[in-house]
């Protein structure tokens, strides 16, 4: 897995060899206190897998855990992205006001914050996604929701929409300041639930009027 950390973009071969040891090491940790860890190196290994990460993350859905109780890494790392995956994105990268064609949404990084803190959140939401509670008193969790990282997983997009306003056609509308960080996926009893986190107000995006 150190050895992968410098490969930039590994061949196939190379991303399943990483995989499964990543793999390994998760099952092995599962029951001890170290996991976060494995989940820290995990997350290392994608994040040097990229450009080839999505097809990392879809090797490792099935093994991350989907129940209650997880980290903020662990979150990110079940995400399950359909809507960036099976949809057309923006071919431009540049991130001003502008008209986007023939895509369903742009890639955009949130705008970070100074110093964010936390003022208050729903333990409520926190049983709908899996998240345990406790990560929200932990400082990652008042960046991740500023806007201020990324953690592996999440994919962040603005997504393009149109539609009528007061009986005339609007032309493209778009999310001008929220900004989607991921699909969510939970698994509750027998039933399986996707959630989309989204950030508001978090920055111009290409569809900001």
């Amino acid at each position: 897995l150190v050895q992968m950390l410098s490969v930039p973009c590994p061949p196939s071969y190379e991303l399943l060899h990483g995989f499964h040891a990543a793999r390994s090491a998760w099952h092995h940790a599962a029951q001890r206190p170290e996991k976060r860890r494995y989940v820290a190196a995990f997350a290392a290994f994608l994040a040097a897998a990229r450009p080839c990460q999505s097809k990392a993350r879809l090797l490792t859905r099935a093994t991350l855990k989907l129940n209650a109780g997880r980290s903020l890494e662990e979150l990110a790392l079940a995400c399950d992205n359909t809507f960036v995956r099976e949809l057309p994105g923006d071919s431009t990268r540049a991130n001003f006001p502008r008209e986007v064609f023939d895509a369903a949404y742009s890639c955009v990084a949130p705008t970070a914050v100074p110093q964010p803190e936390l003022l208050a959140f729903s333990e409520d939401v926190a049983d709908l996604i899996g998240l345990d509670v406790s990560e929200t008193q932990q400082p990652l969790f008042a960046e991740v929701f500023a806007g201020n990282q990324i953690l592996p997983g999440f994919d962040p997009v603005a997504t393009a929409y149109a539609g009528h306003q007061f009986g005339t056609f609007a032309g493209q509308l778009g999310d001008g300041r929220a900004i989607s960080l991921g699909e969510v996926i939970h698994r509750a009893d027998t039933e399986t639930d996707r959630w989309e986190l989204q950030l508001k107000g978090a920055g111009k995006t290409p569809y900001s009027r």
